[in-house]
C-alpha cells in the first residue's frame, strides 16, 4: 500500500509538471503573438505618422474647414495608406468595413478632436445602411480618450503605443495602435490611431489552448500508462512472493498448520471439554489457551446458548453428520461453525469445532445486495425520467404562456409558483439520477459550497421532519477544487446521514457545515450537537466493517468509503469529539489554481430574460406529446413565429421532405423514428436543414450524443423555460445557422 501511495505521488507530481510546462509554453506563445501584434500596429501608425506633414496637419486643424483643399489632401493620403497597409479594406467595402485610420489633436483633458479620418463609414447598429451617426468622423468632432490609456501615453511620452485590452462590439474583437505626429520643434501636435480588427487571432489564440490541452492530455496519459505498467510489474512481483511464501508453508508440519491457520480450531474430547486450540480461536474469543483448556464447548464456542449443558450439534455429531451453522452473536459478530466428530463404534471420540468470522464477508454481501437493488432502481428512474419531465416541460410552458395573460398580482404569484415548482421537480430528478446511476469518475473545478446546497436540497425534508436544524457558515467566495462531483456529494450525504441518525435519537439537534479556505488547503466542517463518538470507537471509524449499529441497519462501510474519495481527491479526513457535544467530520481537500475572471464558472442561479428572436421564423415542432406540441406551438407563435407540428417521424420526414424551415425542434424519442433517426436522415437529405436542428428530451444524458455532440446540436433538457428555448433560437441566430424567409 505505501508504495503505491508513493507511486500515486510520483504521478501527481509528474502530471503536476507536465500542467505547469504546458501552461508556461502557452503563456509564452500567447505573449509573443500578441506583442507582435502590437508591434505591427504601431509601425503602421508610425508609418502614417511619419508620412503626415505636421504643419499642414496644424493648417487644417486652424481652417477647420472639410472642403479645403490642403484636407481633402490629407485625407487621400490616409485613404491610401488604409488602402496599402490595410488591404482588407478593399476586399470588405466601404460599408461593412471594420479598419480605419484616423488622426486626433490633443490635449491635457480627456476631451480631445478628430482632424483626419480615412473617410470610411462603419455600420454601427447593423442595419446595412450607413446612418447619419455612423459616417465618418469629422474634423473639430470631440472624442473621449478617458477609456484609452495607451493613446494620452503615447500622446504624454511621444512615442507610438499599442492597447493592451481587447475590445469586443458586434463585429468582432478590436485592437489599436497610436503614433505622434510631432512639428519641427518635438512637439506632438497630434496622434494617429490605427484601429484593426484581430477576430481571427482571437482564433488563433484558441487554437493555442486547445493544442496546450492536447499535449497535455497526451503527456498525462503517457504518465499514468508508465505508472500502470510500474504498478503491475510490481503487483506480479508480490504475487510471486507469495507464492513462494505459500510453498514455504507447505512444507510445515500439521501442527504448524495447526497453529498458523487463520480459522479457529478446538479440539474436544468425549464429553466435549476442550482439550486443544490454536491462536486464532484465542484471537476470536479473547482469552489465552490456558483459560479455555477444560472448559466445556458451551462456555466459550457457543455465546448464543451459554446456559446450555450439552452441546447444540450433539445429536447430529452422533449420527456422523457433518454440521455448519452460521450464528450472529449478542455483540453483532458473525460466526460460521463447521463441527464433525470422530466415532469409534458408534461412540464419540473426538470433535473438532472450527470457526471462522465471517461478519466481514456478509456485510460485504448485503452492501453488494443493495448496491444491486439502487441501481436497478436507478435504472427504472432513468426511464421514468423521460415520463416525468414531458409533463412537467408542458406544466411550465402552460403557465409561462398564462402569466403573460393574467393581470392579477395574485394568480400570477399562484402561476410563478406552479412554475417554479415544477422546475424543481426537474431539479430533483436530475439530482437523483446524477447520484444513482453508474458513472465514470469525473475530475472538474467545482465550487464546494455549491455541493454542500445540493446535498442540503436533497436531506432538506428528512432533516426538517427530525427537527434538525441546519446552520451554515460558507467562506464567499471560494476557491474550487479539482473533484467529481457526484463522489463528493457522496461523501457530504454520507457525513450528513450520520450527523442526522445520531441527533434523531435525541430528538434533534443542529447541524453546522462550513467551508474556509487556508493557504491552498480548502475545509470543509461538518458538526453535529449529537452524542458523539466513543473514544475506544475513534481510531477504527474509517476502518472497513467497522460499525456500531445492529445488524442489518450498517454495513461498515459508509464512512470507510468516504475515506477512500477524499484520499483519492489527493485530501485527508479527520473526526474528533467536540468539547460542548456531538462529533465533528473535518475533510481538507487541495485548492485549484485559480482561474481567471474569464473562465472562472459562474455561481449564479437566477434565470434571467431571455428576448425573443427579432424576427419571424418558421417552426417545425416534432413531439408525439400532444402536451408538449400544443404547449410549444402557443409559446412560439406568441413570440410571433409561424409554427407546423408533426407528432411522429414519418410525418416529420414528410413534412421536411417538401418545406424547408428556419429552426426544427424534434423530441429524442418518438414512435416511427425519433431525433437521432431524423438527425441522421437530414445530414443525408438536406444538410443544410441539419444545422437547424435543436433537440429535446427529458432524460438526465443522451445515451447515443455523439453525434450531437460531433455536429454542436443544440440540447434542450425537458422541463425547460420559455427562456431557454428563447436562448437557444437567438444562438442560432448569431451563429448564422438560421437564415431569414
Amino acid at each position: 500500500m505505501r508504495q503505491r501511495w508513493q507511486l500515486a505521488l510520483v504521478v501527481s507530481g509528474a502530471i503536476a509538471f507536465w500542467a505547469i510546462l504546458v501552461f508556461a509554453y502557452f503563456q509564452a506563445a500567447r505573449h509573443a503573438l500578441w506583442a507582435e501584434v502590437r508591434e505591427h500596429l504601431m509601425s503602421i501608425a508610425q508609418a502614417v505618422a511619419l508620412s503626415i506633414d505636421p504643419e499642414a496637419h496644424q493648417q487644417v486643424v486652424k481652417e477647420g474647414r472639410e472642403d479645403s483643399p490642403l484636407y481633402q489632401q490629407l485625407t487621400e493620403q490616409l485613404q491610401r495608406f488604409a488602402h496599402a497597409l490595410l488591404p482588407e479594406v478593399r476586399e470588405k467595402g466601404t460599408l461593412l468595413v471594420q479598419e480605419s485610420i484616423y488622426t486626433l489633436v490633443p490635449s491635457h483633458s480627456k476631451t480631445w478632436r478628430f482632424a483626419l479620418d480615412s473617410g470610411i463609414p462603419y455600420d454601427i447598429d447593423g442595419d446595412g445602411e450607413i446612418d447619419e451617426d455612423e459616417d465618418k468622423a469629422h474634423l473639430g468632432e470631440p472624442y473621449d480618450v478617458s477609456d484609452f490609456p495607451e493613446m494620452l501615453r503615447c500622446f504624454l511620452e511621444g512615442r507610438p503605443t499599442a492597447d493592451t485590452e481587447l475590445t469586443e462590439d458586434k463585429w468582432g474583437v478590436w485592437l489599436s495602435g497610436y503614433a505622434p505626429v510631432k512639428d519641427a520643434s518635438g512637439r506632438v501636435v497630434a496622434v494617429v490611431g490605427v484601429d484593426f480588427n484581430v477576430t481571427s487571432l482571437r482564433a488563433k489564440e484558441a487554437w493555442l489552448r486547445r493544442m496546450a490541452w492536447l499535449v497535455f492530455a497526451i503527456l498525462s496519459v503517457l504518465t499514468l500508462g508508465a505508472a500502470r505498467l510500474i504498478e503491475r510489474l510490481a503487483a506480479a512481483k508480490r504475487d510471486l512472493q507469495a507464492k513462494a511464501e505459500a510453498l514455504a508453508q507447505a512444507k510445515a508440519d500439521w501442527e504448524l498448520t495447526f497453529d498458523l491457520v487463520g480459522t479457529g480450531v478446538a479440539v474436544l474430547d468425549s464429553d466435549f471439554r476442550i482439550v486443544q486450540v490454536n491462536p486464532a480461536l484465542c484471537q476470536l474469543v479473547g482469552k489465552a489457551a490456558e483459560e479455555l483448556l477444560h472448559k466445556h464447548c458451551c462456555e466459550v464456542l457457543h455465546p448464543e446458548a451459554p446456559s446450555a449443558k450439552t452441546c447444540p450439534y450433539l445429536r447430529a455429531l452422533e449420527r456422523g453428520e457433518t454440521v455448519q451453522r452460521e450464528v450472529v452473536l449478542p455483540d453483532g459478530r458473525i460466526w460460521l461453525f463447521h463441527a464433525q466428530a470422530n466415532l469409534v463404534h458408534g461412540h464419540l471420540q473426538r470433535i473438532v469445532h472450527a470457526v471462522h468470522d465471517v461478519t466481514k464477508e456478509r456485510r460485504a454481501q448485503q452492501l453488494l445486495e443493495q448496491t444491486e437493488r439502487l441501481v436497478t432502481i436507478g435504472q427504472m428512474a432513468a426511464g421514468v425520467a423521460h415520463e416525468i419531465n414531458n409533463p412537467l416541460n408542458a406544466i411550465v410552458g402552460m403557465a409561462e404562456l398564462l402569466l403573460d395573460k393574467v393581470a392579477d398580482e395574485e394568480l400570477k404569484g399562484m402561476l410563478d409558483n406552479i412554475r417554479e415548482q415544477a422546475l424543481r421537480i426537474g431539479r430533483i430528478t436530475r439530482n437523483l439520477l446524477t447520484f444513482a446511476r453508474p458513472r465514470p469518475q469525473e475530475m472538474n473545478l467545482l465550487n464546494l459550497n455549491e455541493v454542500v446546497r445540493e446535498a442540503l436540497n436533497m436531506k432538506d425534508y428528512r432533516l426538517r421532519s427530525n427537527n434538525i436544524a441546519v446552520v451554515l457558515d460558507l467562506q464567499e467566495p471560494l476557491p474550487p477544487v479539482q473533484g467529481d462531483k457526484t463522489q463528493l456529494l457522496q461523501v457530504l450525504l454520507n457525513l450528513v446521514n450520520n450527523a442526522e441518525e445520531a441527533m434523531s435519537e435525541q430528538g434533534g439537534g443542529t447541524l453546522t457545515i462550513a467551508t474556509v479556505a487556508e493557504g491552498d488547503v480548502v475545509r470543509l466542517t461538518v458538526s453535529d450537537t449529537g452524542k458523539g463518538i466513543p473514544p475506544e470507537h475513534l481510531p477504527h471509524i474509517f476502518d472497513p466493517f467497522f460499525t456500531t449499529k445492529p445488524v442489518g441497519k450498517g454495513t461498515g462501510l459508509g464512512l470507510a468509503i468516504v475515506y477512500g474519495i477524499v484520499t483519492a481527491h489527493g485530501g485527508k479526513i479527520s473526526a474528533q469529539n467536540r468539547s460542548e457535544g456531538g462529533a465533528q467530520f473535518v475533510v481538507e481537500l487541495p485548492a485549484a489554481v485559480e482561474l481567471s475572471s474569464e473562465t472562472q464558472p459562474s455561481h449564479s442561479s437566477a434565470p434571467t430574460s431571455e428576448r425573443p428572436a427579432e424576427r419571424k421564423l418558421r417552426m417545425l415542432v416534432i413531439d408525439d406529446e400532444p402536451s408538449i406540441v400544443a404547449t410549444l406551438k402557443a409559446m412560439l407563435q406568441r413570440d410571433g413565429h409561424e409554427v407546423q407540428v408533426a407528432r411522429s417521424g414519418e410525418e416529420a420526414r414528410r413534412l421536411l421532405a417538401s418545406n424547408d424551415y428556419d429552426a426544427i425542434l424534434c423530441d429524442l424519442r418518438m414512435p416511427n423514428g425519433g431525433g437521432e433517426e431524423l438527425f441522421r436522415w437530414l445530414k443525408e437529405q438536406k444538410p443544410l436543414l441539419a444545422r437547424r436542428f435543436v433537440v429535446m428530451t427529458g432524460e438526465l444524458s443522451l445515451p447515443k450524443q455523439a453525434i450531437f455532440e460531433e455536429h454542436a446540436v443544440p440540447i434542450l433538457h425537458k422541463p425547460f423555460r420559455r427562456d431557454d428555448l428563447r436562448r437557444v433560437l437567438n444562438a442560432c441566430l448569431s451563429e448564422g445557422s438560421v437564415q431569414q424567409l
